[in-house]
């Protein structure tokens, strides 16, 4: 399995301890709380699988298909009418260059039992698609209405607007959504989305749970992790730790016959570079060893660990240094 392909913020939050309400951690490899499909469909719908790369090394996560509602869409929730104002978040796997929208949700107003009932709840999506006339790169705070009318945007913010918070690599992100009153705050991995705190006053109540969309095809996973719905909504983080290094953008990419990767190290420490297939299976080690602080090249000639010339594809390189993991796709083209 691939290890750390995210980059995971190390982040100091306030001194203030929040009470969890609920959650689930798959750390025993089963669902401890009661999920359903808002939709209608059977609660099957929800899976449980080992990722040796899950964030918190439990190694276990949930999965949600799409294959509901003959839409491409998926929806798991925790029915809970009691929970107003609370937090809810949950690690989910993003994959920037997708058309795939993957986020939470929360106030969810009902589970329906019959496809036929009214819901309706906010969501949190990561839209990361690149491709004309199917995405923008962009997160969305959303609204699904009872009545059976289309999900609504409230705030959309673009690639640009997000600036650093944008998720460009394929990984682990922590997306939160906090519920006060009629007031709606949104962060990804423990940063405030930019321009502050929304208002809307559609639900003021409900369960929370996790949601997917993709109407090209619906035989795909969710996988997601520690979903929590707890009631401390400081999220503020104070400053972030410092980078033990910086990794900077392959050249040429897509590449061929080779590729470059340029690093910065603030330290000597030691290095580890490993690159992977999307499927997570490791291709090749390129660096395992001590450098010194400095500027340092990452090369790939294009071959795996044998020798052989590896396929068309696009790959993710791994580089680990000082505790800290920072990773970047590189396409080769043959």
């Amino acid at each position: 399995m691939m290890k750390r392909m995210f980059v995971w913020m190390m982040v100091a939050v306030s001194g203030l301890h929040a009470e969890i309400l609920q959650q689930e951690t798959f750390s025993d490899g089963t669902a401890d709380l009661s999920w359903h499909s808002v939709w209608g469909e059977a609660a099957d719908q929800l899976q449980v699988d080992y990722q040796a790369d899950n964030p918190t090394g439990d190694g276990f996560v949930g999965k949600l298909g799409n294959g509901l509602s003959g839409g491409g869409v998926g929806t798991l929730v925790v029915s809970n009418p009691s929970l107003t104002d609370y937090t809810v978040w949950a690690n989910v796997r993003l994959a920037p260059g997708t058309t795939h929208y993957r986020g939470i949700v929360g106030r969810v107003t009902e589970v329906s039992t019959d496809s036929t009932s009214s819901f309706g709840f906010y969501a949190l999506v990561a839209d990361l698609s690149t491709s004309t006339g199917m995405g923008d790169e962009r997160l969305m705070l959303r609204k699904w209405l009872p009545g059976g009318q289309a999900m609504t945007n409230i705030k959309v913010w673009s690639r640009a607007e997000l600036g650093d918070l944008y998720p460009d690599d394929a990984g682990w992100h922590k997306l939160a959504m906090r519920f006060e009153g009629t007031s709606i705050t949104c962060f990804i991995d423990d940063q405030e989305l930019p321009t502050g705190t929304w208002t809307d006053t559609s639900f003021s109540g409900g369960g929370f749970g996790v949601y997917y969309f993709d109407m090209t095809d619906t035989s795909h996973f969710l996988d997601f992790d520690d979903v929590t719905a707890e009631n401390e909504t400081t999220l503020a983080p104070l400053p972030l730790a410092p980078q033990d290094f910086t990794l900077h953008q392959p050249w040429p990419n897509p590449f061929n016959p080779a590729v470059h990767v340029d690093m910065q190290l603030n330290t000597a420490q030691p290095v580890r570079a490993e690159l992977f297939d999307m499927t997570g299976r490791r291709v090749r080690v390129l660096l395992a060893g001590d450098l010194g602080a400095g500027a340092h090249r990452i090369t790939w000639d294009g071959q795996d660990e044998a020798g052989l010339p590896a396929a068309s594809a696009t790959y993710l390189l791994s580089v680990t240094a000082g505790g800290q993991s920072q990773s970047r796709r590189v396409t080769l083209l043959r």
